[in-house]
């Protein structure tokens, strides 16, 4: 069954317009709605956000400050590292003395008293001449062994080693020649002071 409506042509263009009218309005009224709970929202989430900011801008304050305080200890450090710097690069390629020493001293027999400890550079070796006493030639026999266990340590061999005249139970005289083979770039001990940079 179909409607037939008796309004005039001219009330029904008028009744379309009006529910055009109220539905852009009813729109329109969402739309103010939606504005009216936004804003709020957006002013309280833009002061957050500002004093967020306004504590980040104190923060650097505070930091520019300390600097320009204590801008003194950054140039010393910076100016110790520099120092640093140059110094292990005069000293080049250097051995670990300490290291050889207690090489020597630890592996020393009872019976044998080093006298001297005298090094020679040759091309990229170096050379330990150890100069000493023992009570017997089987003291300078062990010496030698228990030396040549050492990875630190290479080509140890005995130059000389002769009977003298008994002086305090030391009746033999010798000479141990050792070469430390390669040598690290000297670096200087820091004692854990600062760290180091990685630049």
């Amino acid at each position: 069954m179909n409607t037939i409506s008796l309004l005039p042509q001219r009330i029904k263009l008028q009744q379309k317009k009006m529910a055009r009218y109220r539905s852009y309005l009813v729109a329109f009224i969402l739309l103010l709605i939606c504005v009216i709970i936004i804003l709020p929202i957006l002013g309280i989430y833009t002061m957050k956000i500002n004093s967020r900011l306004y504590a980040v801008r104190d923060r650097n304050k505070a930091v520019e400050a300390y600097i320009q305080e204590n801008n003194y200890i950054l140039n010393a450090h910076k100016n110790n590292k520099r120092l640093e710097s140059l110094i292990e690069k005069a000293m080049g390629k250097t051995p670990d003395w300490a290291q050889y020493l207690v090489i020597l001293g630890v592996n020393r027999p009872n019976e044998v008293i080093i006298d001297s400890i005298k090094t020679n550079l040759e091309d990229t070796k170096i050379t330990l001449i150890i100069d000493g006493r023992a009570q017997s030639q089987r003291g300078v026999t062990d010496y030698v062994e228990r030396l040549g266990k050492s990875d630190a340590l290479e080509n140890i061999k005995c130059n000389f080693v002769k009977q003298t005249e008994p002086q305090g139970g030391y009746s033999a005289e010798f000479q141990l020649i050792a070469y430390i083979g390669q040598v690290e770039q000297f670096k200087l001990d820091r004692g854990g002071f600062y760290e180091e940079d990685t630049n």
